[in-house]
């Protein structure tokens, strides 16, 4: 008995190990790298960015509220290549964007409207598309998106302003964090996301962290990355873990330089990097900035 004891007493603590190795991967970052100055002044209130699955070096990006309903794509230089009007759609106030495989597999863009400053609107919305490819031959001629899925919710615990949300491109599941309370709630829809009823989205839990205003999930669905305006947090997903459990889990810190108002970040396509992007303020324009991975 005393041997069978030692040995699945040392089984487990192998198990505890490795899984604490891998829980407390992080990753080591290079020097922030400008990518270039925004200077179109129509984009002056960034408050998301999505790297393209299907455009190369292109990121989408889009204003917050008050301003008209239109995503922009960028390219790795900072540079507006073209402008998409969302037809039907009211930019309410839209906090950030997402881009993931969707109902047909394909390539989506999601665009949330899930601000409330004032905390007074119980529905909230998620416009999901197809994503388009750029043409690029106009960059000042719009184009319009027509065939728009509407995903409306409530969340279950009262009226709440959020400001990020992050598609599991393995699941296709929707992850929405609130901003304003002292420890940031973490919420769930889980695909499909039906279209014609309104939605309660799971709550996961609490963060130990609060102000979130932007967050990503790498292509390969294995790095969650999230922002306040001050810092950058990861987690890694452990080989066989759920990624809606790696919020019980703090997270680990990543370099980040403060920006005017730093709202917005993105893992490159590749997870090999992040981007960050800022709303003008100040009188500062926002800048284009790349955070390279050197060692994972």
């Amino acid at each position: 008995m005393n041997k069978i004891f030692f040995k699945t007493s040392l089984f487990i603590i192998l198990i505890i190990i490795l899984n604490f190795s891998v829980y407390s991967q992080t990753l080591t970052v290079g020097d922030r790298v400008d990518k270039g100055l925004i200077s179109n002044n129509s984009l002056n209130e960034i408050s998301g960015i999505a790297a393209s699955q299907i455009n190369k070096n292109i990121f989408w990006i889009h204003n917050d509220s008050g301003n008209i309903n239109y995503i922009y794509a960028i390219n790795d230089n900072a540079e507006l290549v073209e402008t998409f009007e969302l037809g039907g759609i009211k930019n309410r106030d839209w906090e950030d964007i997402a881009v993931a495989p969707g109902p047909k597999g394909r390539s989506y863009i999601y665009v949330a409207d899930i601000g409330d400053n004032n905390v007074k609107n119980l529905n909230k919305y998620i416009y999901r598309f197809t994503e388009p490819l750029i043409l690029g031959k106009d960059k000042n001629k719009n184009r319009i998106i027509k065939k728009i899925d509407k995903i409306t919710f409530q969340f279950p615990d009262g009226v709440r302003d959020a400001e990020t949300i992050m598609v599991d491109p393995i699941k296709k599941d929707i992850y929405i964090i609130s901003k304003e309370e002292n420890k940031a709630h973490v919420y769930l829809l889980e695909f499909p996301q039906l279209t014609k009823k309104i939605l309660i989205p799971t709550f996961l839990g609490k963060l130990n962290v609060s102000k979130i205003v932007g967050g990503d999930i790498s292509g390969n669905g294995e790095m969650v990355i999230i922002k306040n305006y001050t810092k950058v947090f990861l987690w890694i997903k452990g080989k066989n873990e759920l990624l809606k459990d790696v919020f019980k889990r703090e997270p680990h810190t990543l370099p980040y330089m403060l920006e005017p108002q730093g709202e917005s970040i993105c893992w490159d396509v590749y997870g090999t990097g992040y981007y960050t992007i800022s709303e003008k303020k100040f009188r500062i324009k926002p800048h284009l900035y790349y955070y390279p991975i050197i060692e994972k």
